[in-house]
């Protein structure tokens, strides 16, 4: 069986866990439909928010208050099945499928148009390092897999 370079493995084991915080914040955000973002936020730091002197109380606090929009179902189910999309094609790929190579690029693709769209709007920082790093997978993929197409090694069958 091919074994893949640790860079591949470490991104790809990487797919999975930020997939999973999509999946679980997809899941959170279901529970806040059409209720303000602040909701949500009050919800997980409602610990934090007991210490009213608290440094980050007093940043968040006012900053959340001032979110006007609401949780949408759009933006749960995209959370939602961009994580599950995410961990399934990385656990795919480490599993050496041939199948989801080529699937893994396109849609990686097709995702980060989409983030290059959002940046052109929001001028995101964040944004900017998930086109790097989607870049980064992106390459690794394409890399692992020409040389798993030049080699002919043996991959685990669909």
């Amino acid at each position: 069986m091919y074994k893949h370079t640790g860079a591949f493995r470490l991104v790809m084991w990487v797919r999975v866990f930020y997939g999973a915080l999509r999946v679980l914040l997809g899941l959170t955000l279901l529970r806040y439909i059409g209720q303000p973002f602040s909701a949500g936020i009050f919800w997980l730091m409602s610990h934090e928010f007991a210490g009213k002197h608290d440094l980050l109380v007093q940043i968040l606090k006012p900053l959340a208050l001032h979110v006007h929009y609401h949780v949408t179902f759009f933006v749960a189910l995209y959370l939602l099945f961009w994580g599950v999309l995410d961990i399934f094609l990385s656990l795919q790929l480490l599993g050496n499928r041939m199948w989801a190579y080529p699937v893994s690029l396109v849609l990686i693709s097709c995702f980060m148009t989409y983030e290059l769209f959002r940046l052109l709007h929001t001028h995101s920082p964040v944004l900017v390092l998930l086109i790097i790093y989607d870049l980064l997978a992106l390459w690794l993929i394409w890399r692992e897999f020409k040389k798993i197409e030049r080699h002919e090694l043996p991959t685990t069958p669909a």
